[in-house]
């Protein structure tokens, strides 16, 4: 054995391996069900940083990509310096996120139990599209070529575009049934592209075709100031998780919604 970590709370989740030296944000990153996550030194297993987040069920492991540790932890995802561990931005959804993010293109993309697929700018946080599907998304999307693919608790798998989070795509389980198609206007609406399954025949059966019926554009209040545009930070926000070395950071100076 070359070395052994004991942390105070429990891991639900893998860790995470980065290469290269710490300097430039190598090294093993985890978190624990407190929300708390660890920076490890790769040769030691030394303690380089640890700060606390929210408390997190999940059993995915954190996110290492471009510099950047991403982190669902309860209902927000977090993002931190993988060299120092400073906070970078913290967006909260309106639900527990589950499912690891993924990061292509500079855009994250993660799922949350409010049954949205949120997309978001890798650096600052800022939202630039969700999509509301009709059912929890705990699972983690995949990204490729441009495009993202989810599915959700509603029984249908979306393949949307990355940028614009327009349709190109969407399968619910019925053979030849296809979505018509949808531009995105640029308004901050919510795309809802599949409903929760029908009741079409007598009693309660399910004919075939009755479900995934169509797009249906669902007006809402425009997102608080951090939605397609930049705008002032939200207000204070504290963080509940574990202890961490150093004071709980102030999340808030980069809380987007």
């Amino acid at each position: 054995m070359r070395w052994h970590f004991e942390a105070p709370a429990v891991f639900l989740s893998p860790p995470a391996f980065a290469p290269g030296p710490a300097v430039t944000g190598g090294g093993v990153y985890l978190a624990d069900y407190l929300g708390t996550v660890y920076a490890l030194d790769a040769s030691t297993g030394k303690d380089r940083w640890r700060i606390a987040t929210e408390s997190r069920q999940s059993i995915e492991p954190v996110l290492v990509a471009a510099g950047n540790i991403h982190v669902g932890s309860g209902s927000a995802l977090y993002t931190l310096d993988a060299v120092t561990g400073t906070p970078k931005w913290r967006f909260a959804a309106g639900g527990e996120v589950v499912g690891a993010p993924v990061v292509s293109d500079g855009r994250v993309h993660f799922g949350s139990a409010d049954h949205c697929l949120y997309t978001l700018d890798a650096s600052g946080g800022q939202l630039r599209w969700k999509l509301a599907t009709g059912g929890e998304i705990t699972g983690s999307p995949v990204a490729q070529n441009g495009v993202v693919y989810a599915y959700s608790k509603d029984r249908c798998v979306y393949a949307l575009d990355a940028v614009k989070g327009t349709a190109t795509g969407r399968t619910s389980g019925t053979p030849g049934l296809s979505p018509p198609a949808c531009r995105w206007d640029g308004n901050r609406r919510d795309l809802r592209f599949c409903r929760r399954p029908r009741r079409c025949g007598p009693r309660g059966s399910t004919r075939p075709g009755c479900r995934c019926t169509g797009i249906r554009r669902v007006r809402g209040p425009r997102p608080a100031s951090h939605g397609c545009r930049s705008g002032t930070p939200a207000a204070a926000c504290p963080v509940a998780g574990g202890q961490p070395h150093h004071d709980v950071p102030q999340w808030a100076q980069r809380d987007h919604r």
